[in-house]
């Protein structure tokens, strides 16, 4: 049960009053009680000290003969002028009480010459040794005879106490009651702030402490009103900060328990469902990271790439830091994270694409420098061939005619590197991607079946036309296929071939070209457009160079995603005119 204030005044005023009557009462009713023992103790000394009188003056009285032991015990019998009892050898030979008592606890020794008290219970007893019979006298009065007026005495003493106990806690509670009632007030005052209601302001009309203890109220009211605006403002304005961040923001405190997050963590979060490192979702390397902070009391920061089953990568940027209090402790924890995937392909992209101008300056001068001297190369040796034709014979012609297959096929390579290094010409229109994809399909039929290589090709024909230079859009497809079907095993080998229609603010066309060949380790992926790169023995490392610049030129976007000995996606996307169905 909850005490109020009147009761926690004056239950502890009337429980100290109570104890100091009680322990009062107590001491006096200890001090009389042993007060009359003591005085009923020397009483029975006295008549001890009669009764031996007597028994010296029945054996040596005056002018008499002696009596002897049988005779004085008759005539104290007789006379029964004292309550007494005379034992010896512990057996009882007079009683004249009728009262019974324990003989074991009189004990004696002949040496001793003095009287003998006991307290029992129901009596006191005072005995004494008498030499000349060796009995041992015993004077004894009942104690409940003898405290009986004393109790009752006691019973008018006790209810004075009670009365005046009842009047002191009477004027305790007036007391109280004076004390507490501008409390109570305050008490109610407190109630209506703690509500809510910062506006109420009490009014004490009082000069003592308790009405300066109110005025402190007002003013303290005062300040936490102004206070409570300015935080409020600012912690609205923190909020607002966090929830527009376009970055996750999760706090930790100081034992690594989850605080809070604002709205773009919980997005983040969601959009990376399915997605690992290392067989790890972001929300465990995000508390690898925190519980790596709490231990070296040190920020961290990574990059991770996360990879879904498809072979779909995010990036994502993870730093933490250690939240500081005033008192420079460790209050708790802090990881921002961001999905910086396009940012990291624009910047991928840009340095590509820096790459590749410059390859294509150096192929372009290279190309030029070298392909006139190779003309004048193959023209000599072909006057030569003609001049000395009549002479040459065997082996020495076929190496004439395999210098010049040899020239040949480097005036081709410098070809390629012409057609790299400079922009063909973009002449954008609406491009049926499915009649490009089926020439293209028919043109390597007879490749897909000696490979034993299967074609799926899921173009969905209400969403199939491009805007691009229709030789561009050829020359893409013909050398992504031709990547898939050289990257898959035979007789085991499929590729798919499917689009997506986007619905955006601006209407995209998007084209996937899948295939389980042996796929690009994750390390290579960046450097697969760059030129001259090519993990073929026979090849030139030109073919995606050329696509990515001819993506380029047509507006649209290329991606690769590939999983080591699984498969790659190629994803193409370009602007959509829409159109009815054809």
């Amino acid at each position: 049960m909850k005490l109020n204030i009147e009761n926690k005044i004056l239950i502890p005023f009337v429980f100290l009053f109570f104890l100091s009557l009680s322990i009062l009462m107590a001491t006096s009713f200890r001090n009389d009680y042993k007060l009359i023992i003591d005085n009923q103790f020397r009483y029975m000394d006295s008549r001890m000290i009669e009764l031996e009188g007597r028994l010296n003056y029945g054996i040596f009285g005056l002018g008499k003969e002696e009596k002897t032991a049988d005779e004085i015990l008759e005539e104290l019998r007789i006379s029964n002028v004292m309550k007494i009892i005379i034992l010896k050898d512990s057996e009882v030979i007079l009683n004249t009480t009728q009262l019974p008592i324990n003989t074991k606890t009189l004990t004696w020794k002949e040496e001793y010459n003095e009287v003998r008290h006991l307290n029992e219970e129901n009596f006191l007893i005072t005995y004494k040794y008498y030499k000349p019979f060796s009995w041992t006298l015993v004077i004894i009065e009942d104690k409940e005879q003898l405290l009986s007026f004393f109790y009752e005495s006691y019973k008018y003493t006790i209810l004075t106490g009670i009365i005046f106990i009842t009047l002191s806690m009477q004027l305790t509670i007036l007391i109280a009651a004076n004390i507490t009632k501008p409390i109570h007030k305050l008490v109610r005052f407190c109630a209506v702030v703690s509500s809510g209601n910062y506006g109420e302001r009490i009014a004490l009309k009082r000069q003592d402490e308790i009405g300066q203890l109110g005025l402190a109220f007002n003013h303290m009211l005062d300040e936490l009103d102004r206070s409570m605006h300015e935080l409020l403002e600012m912690k609205n304005y923190n909020q607002d900060i966090l929830n527009n961040l376009e970055k996750g923001i999760i706090t930790y405190s100081f034992d690594e328990g989850l605080r809070s997050s604002n709205p773009c963590a919980q997005t983040l979060i969601d959009g990376l469902d399915g997605y690992h490192f290392n067989e790890k979702n972001v929300e465990e390397l995000i508390e690898q990271m925190i519980s790596e902070t709490k231990r070296t009391s040190m920020s961290q920061y990574e990059l991770y790439r996360l990879v879904d089953s498809n072979g779909r990568d995010k990036i994502i940027d993870c730093s933490t830091s250690i939240m500081w209090g005033e008192d420079e402790s460790v209050r708790g924890y802090i990881c921002s994270f961001n999905d910086v995937t396009e940012r990291k392909k624009l910047e991928s992209r840009i340095q590509r694409l820096s790459r590749l101008a410059t390859a294509g300056r150096l192929a372009s001068g290279m190309a030029h420098e070298i392909r006139n001297p190779l003309a004048g190369m193959r023209t000599s040796i072909q006057v030569l061939n003609k001049r000395l034709k009549n002479e040459l014979t065997g082996s020495n012609e076929l190496l004439f005619e395999r210098l010049i297959s040899e020239i040949d096929r480097i005036d081709k390579l410098i070809s390629q590197l012409l057609d790299y290094s400079k922009r063909k010409p973009h002449l954008p229109q609406e491009v049926d991607v499915e009649k490009v994809i089926d020439h293209i399909l028919s043109l390597l039929n007879d490749a897909f079946e000696e490979r034993g290589i299967e074609v799926v090709n899921k173009i969905n024909t209400n969403h199939r036309l491009v805007y691009a230079d229709p030789g561009h859009i050829h020359q893409i497809l013909l050398n992504i296929i031709k990547n898939a079907m050289e990257a898959v095993d035979s007789n085991n080998g499929h590729i798919l071939i499917e689009n997506i229609y986007n619905h955006g603010t601006v209407k995209s066309f998007e084209l996937r070209i899948i295939d389980n060949g042996i796929g690009i380790p994750q390390n290579a992926i960046e450097q697969v457009f760059d030129p001259f790169y090519t993990s073929k023995n026979e090849g030139t490392g030109l073919g995606l160079s050329v696509v990515h610049e001819l993506v380029e030129q047509n507006q649209g976007d290329i991606d690769i995603n590939s999983i080591f000995n699984e498969g790659t996606t190629v994803t193409l996307r370009f602007k959509e005119k829409e159109t009815d169905n054809v």
